[in-house]
């Protein structure tokens, strides 16, 4: 994918629906989420706080992260790795526009990201007593 809010939407899907299914407390799933978005827009966002706020240059340690000295790092870390992962399967050639042939993915991702994610925060109500 291209976008860093859908790498980040799915990215919080990822920790926060395991949290879920294992009946993990709300705070937990939110703070998962939250971890996940970050991680999983990570590739992407890092180089450019760094260049925004740091003064490196802008597209330095966006390569170093998904191709060079960092990548085998971000593999590691599920929600980042996750992120390399689909950028390859988006990115198959160095200046292909894919948003004409996979806009549609990359919207169902983000939607299903964001589906999944809420799904995950919500609570049932408590059972009156009988």
């Amino acid at each position: 994918m291209a976008t860093f809010v859908t790498h980040g939407l799915l990215g919080a899907a990822s920790l926060a629906v395991p949290a879920r299914l294992f009946g993990w407390p709300p705070a937990v799933r939110r703070t998962l989420a939250a971890l996940g978005f970050i991680l999983g827009s990570a590739p992407d966002t890092f180089g450019w706080i760094a260049a925004t706020f740091f003064g490196a240059p802008r597209w330095e340690l966006y390569n170093q992260i998904h191709n060079g000295i960092y990548s085998a790092a971000c593999y590691i870390v599920y929600p980042c790795g996750l992120h390399l992962v689909a950028d390859r399967l988006f990115h198959p050639f160095p200046g292909y526009n894919w948003w004409p042939d996979l806009w549609w993915l990359e919207v169902s991702l983000g939607l299903l990201g964001i589906s999944l994610t809420l799904w995950a925060m919500w609570n049932k109500k408590a059972q009156p007593p009988q």
